[in-house]
């Protein structure tokens, strides 16, 4: 995982990313494990340039990344992937559960067979 800084790069790179107004587009993060997950997927296209507390939950940090064409590729990669897994856990689960209720059904079955 690379954390980069502004002092990374030379000045010319730095300063490309303010706009006219000297004011960073930041995008918020708030959970630790998508923004590790940007890091290691961005690798040097994206730029985390600010770590804060939470201010609605103090115990919690904010990730600020910078927000750019790179940053929203990434980001929508990250996304997309998090979904693809939820739904592949949530069809495991179902298939799972059906197959319990299969054998308690042929359970059910064979006990009812049994006493007839």
């Amino acid at each position: 995982m690379v954390i980069r800084s502004a002092e990374d790069n030379d000045l010319t790179k730095a300063t490309e990313r303010l706009n006219g107004d000297n004011e960073i587009k930041g995008k918020v993060i708030r959970s630790a494990r998508l923004a590790r997950q940007i890091l290691s997927k961005g690798q040097k296209d994206v730029w985390l340039f600010d770590v804060k507390p939470d201010r609605e939950n103090k115990e919690k940090t904010c990730f600020v990344f910078f927000d750019d064409e790179k940053f929203q590729k990434v980001f929508t990669e990250v996304l997309e992937e998090n979904r693809k897994n939820r739904e592949d856990s949530e069809t495991a689960n179902l298939r799972r559960q059906l197959d319990e209720m299969q054998k308690k059904f042929d359970e059910l079955l064979k006990s009812t067979s049994a006493k007839e």
